[in-house]
């Protein structure tokens, strides 16, 4: 028992030691680790990967196949027909005598072996291209499951960023406020200001305990948001190597007019099944040809009253128990009339191919909109940006004034507090207005296509 327990807490103590490594991530690491990990683009990468088989699947068709077969029959009732026996050359028997007679024997047994080969068949080849579509198609979905991956990544990201420059603002104001309450007390019990005055300050110092600690959750929180999109354990420790400094909001180059639509992964993916519908009709219009496959089998059969003799591999002598049989040809089929069957085909898939058209279009106004709205999100985002940095430069310098007035014995203690509280606010909506322009950036490269690029 007791080397069960210094096992226990090596094996603890060694656990511990891992989970303690702390990775660290920049934003471009932090996507690349995600494109590899993340479980929906995982599952994007297999989907892939399983149209190499389906393409191999319809190559096979086109080739040789072998088949082979084998069957033991126990005949418990022996069949019976009649005949005329009176017929048989040299019969003495008055004319339409009749027998029942067997021609089976009680153990029938059979084994052949078949090779077929396609010749002819035109849906082959179009089937062949349309597998090799459809594998485009799988690639489409896979760089969409990135693009979204790399989406969430960037967002969580710049969260998480801005979670820590909040935590880090709190830290600061705690720190400032800390510092304003012992001096306000030494003041009180030096007889220079009432109780009154600790009392608010003191007052300040709690809620912004309370509300750094909400914000330390959130910052926790989000870190573990961070590392669900890119598919890492969530005890896993890690540590963001990016500055929200060196961030620009630059907007990238673009004409609206000359926009490529192909950018956008659905409009590729529409027009790759708009390819697969036109492949479709294709290979509808190839019932009307014929389709030519030669067969070649080789087999035998046997049957005894006996089970051993049905079942031995005699096929030689007198007293052979298995009869050889063989045969080579051709099968043709050709489709004469088959009431409009393929006609009816075609013209449904023409309906979707005008539906798809419909979806390009309405795609298309779609982009539009969503860069128009991004373009604007994000310009009015970095003016909000612009205004509360001032905002907070301003609230920083009245806070510093009435600080210093405030320990002059010129300033009142309500004074202070009051610019405590506007600067606290500005911090407040400095990181909001930078947490939305980050936010709208991304969304713009999204709506523009360029966002793993």
């Amino acid at each position: 028992m007791k080397g069960r327990t210094i096992f226990i807490l090596i094996l603890t103590g060694f656990y511990g030691a891992f989970a303690q490594e702390t990775l660290r991530f920049s934003l471009d690491e932090a996507v690349a680790f995600a494109l590899k990990n993340n479980i929906g683009v995982k599952n994007a990468q297999l989907d892939h990967k399983a149209s190499d088989n389906e393409i191999g699947e319809i190559l096979s068709i086109g080739l040789p196949q072998v088949n082979a077969s084998a069957g033991l029959t126990n005949n418990v009732i022996l069949p019976k027909t009649i005949i005329d026996i009176s017929s048989f050359p040299g019969s003495t028997v008055p004319e339409g005598t009749t027998q029942e007679v067997t021609f089976a024997t009680k153990y029938s047994a059979f084994m052949d072996i078949t090779l077929e080969q396609m010749v002819f068949d035109a849906s082959y080849f179009i089937g062949l291209k349309a597998a090799k579509t459809l594998k485009e198609l799988t690639y489409r979905d896979l760089k969409l499951s990135e693009v979204e991956a790399t989406e969430m990544v960037t967002k969580a990201y710049y969260t998480a960023l801005v979670n820590q420059e909040r935590l880090e603002l709190f830290a600061r104001q705690l720190g400032t406020t800390d510092t304003l309450l012992r001096e306000t007390t030494i003041m009180f019990e030096n007889g220079f200001v009432e109780k009154i005055d600790v009392s608010r300050i003191q007052v300040q110092h709690n809620n912004l305990i309370v509300e750094m600690n909400r914000f330390r959750r959130m910052a926790d929180l989000s870190l573990d948001l961070l590392k669900f999109q890119m598919g890492l354990p969530i005890l896993q420790s890690i540590e963001l190597t990016e500055s929200l400094e060196t961030i620009t909001f630059t907007e990238p180059a673009y004409n609206l007019a000359n926009f490529d639509y192909s950018n956008r992964l659905e409009f590729s993916q529409l027009q790759t099944n708009e390819k697969l519908q036109e492949i479709n009709i294709r290979n509808i219009k190839t019932g009307y040809y014929p389709n030519l496959n030669a067969f070649a089998s080789l087999g035998a059969n046997s049957g005894s009253s006996r089970l051993g003799r049905a079942t031995s591999l005699d096929f030689g002598g007198a007293n052979r128990a298995w009869f050889e049989s063989g045969a080579i040809g051709l099968n043709l089929n050709i489709s004469i009339f088959d009431s409009f069957k393929k006609h009816n085909q075609i013209q449904k898939v023409r309906v979707k191919l005008d539906q798809i058209n419909n979806q390009r279009e309405q795609l298309k106004s779609n982009i539009d909109i969503e860069i128009l709205r991004a373009r604007n999100d994000l310009e009015t985002a970095v003016e909000n940006l612009e205004v509360q940095n001032e905002n907070l430069e301003l609230s920083k310098e009245i806070y510093d004034v009435s600080k210093i007035k405030y320990q002059e014995g010129v300033g009142s203690n309500i004074e202070l507090i009051n610019a405590t509280t506007t600067y606290k606010e500005a911090e407040v909506n400095y990181t909001n207005a930078l947490y939305d322009a980050l936010i709208a950036k991304v969304d713009l490269q999204k709506s523009l296509g360029t966002l793993n690029k």
